[in-house]
């Protein structure tokens, strides 16, 4: 059952970097291009919140997991540390929704932008990027 938690742990990563992907450039355009916030834009940050907190929720569970089977190892709790911080600046951009469009878009980029580095560097303290 492990196995298959961390397989499926994996398999959403992509999707999280491919929306990801998608929600930084759409933000950059939008923000650069003075582009009002639009229902699209709207729905690729709720895919991207919605994945990311599935990636959480399964995260949690394999460190609990882990945790019994193999006990305190440091490398685990640096990516569970690291990651809940950029889940919690995900989760902090949705306070940015009453802010002027420009500004939204702006503020979601650097939001991701900053959830990002650390997503990659909580990636990196375990097995790091295998494809």
């Amino acid at each position: 059952m492990a196995n298959f938690l961390v397989s499926f742990h994996d398999g959403i990563r992509w999707i999280v970097v491919l929306l990801i992907l998608i929600v930084l450039i759409k933000s950059l355009v939008g923000w650069l291009g003075k582009q009002s916030y639009t229902k699209l834009d709207r729905q690729l940050w709720m895919g991207l919140v919605n994945a990311v907190g599935i990636q959480f929720i399964l995260g949690l569970v394999i460190l609990i997991w882990r945790m019994i089977d193999f006990g305190f190892i440091r490398t685990h709790w640096e990516h569970a540390v690291t990651n809940i911080i950029a889940v919690g600046v995900i989760m902090y951009a949705a306070r940015f929704k009453k802010l002027e469009d420009t500004l939204h878009h702006r503020n979601k980029f650097f939001a991701v932008l900053a959830s990002t580095l650390l997503i990659f560097v909580a990636v990196s303290t375990v097995n790091g990027w295998s494809f």
